[in-house]
């Protein structure tokens, strides 16, 4: 099927039975399947539903990077709703700014930030995992065997400094 929007595009790599990040934080090395970022990133789009945040609302992310940071961002496009995504390490007064600017409808927080004082709803970037995913191996034209390519990113993200290799 030809992919004409990155929806299309998240629908085939939510198929896919493999290994898509794996994330350090410094203490241990987490590793996200596509199939769990596709299903954490349906529970934050069920999370803007539950909300009431429309299509064309805004939300800030105010995070380090980390994998969590995917499925916020998946969940948005697949609710239409506009990601406004802020380095962690700005300032909860620019952020707050950001906000009133963009009418931000939420703020979503990283675990190395302090969430602002606001009347708008504050969630942590971290939420319960969703129930485990089916698997839904893509098969190769040629071959009856599923293929899983490599993770698209590793990366490792710290208080002090973020790295992300190939």
């Amino acid at each position: 099927m030809a992919r004409r929007t990155l929806l299309d595009f998240f629908e085939d790599l939510s198929r896919i039975d493999g290994d898509f990040v794996v994330y350090d934080d410094g203490y241990r090395a987490w590793t996200f399947t596509y199939g769990e970022i596709a299903a954490r990133s349906r529970t934050f789009a069920g999370r803007l539903r539950a909300a009431a945040i429309p299509s064309n609302d805004k939300i800030i992310l105010w995070s380090e990077n980390r994998a969590e940071w995917l499925a916020v961002l998946w969940g948005c496009l697949l609710e239409g709703v506009v990601l406004v995504p802020i380095d962690y390490r700005s300032s909860p007064e620019l952020v707050l700014r950001i906000a009133e600017i963009v009418d931000a409808k939420a703020i979503v927080v990283g675990e190395t930030v302090e969430p602002p004082e606001t009347p708008r709803p504050v969630w942590p970037i971290r939420t319960p995992d969703p129930a485990p995913p089916t698997p839904h191996p893509i098969r190769s034209p040629r071959s009856s065997s599923p293929q899983a390519p490599r993770p698209i990113r590793r990366g490792s993200c710290s208080r002090t400094g973020t790295s992300w290799r190939t």
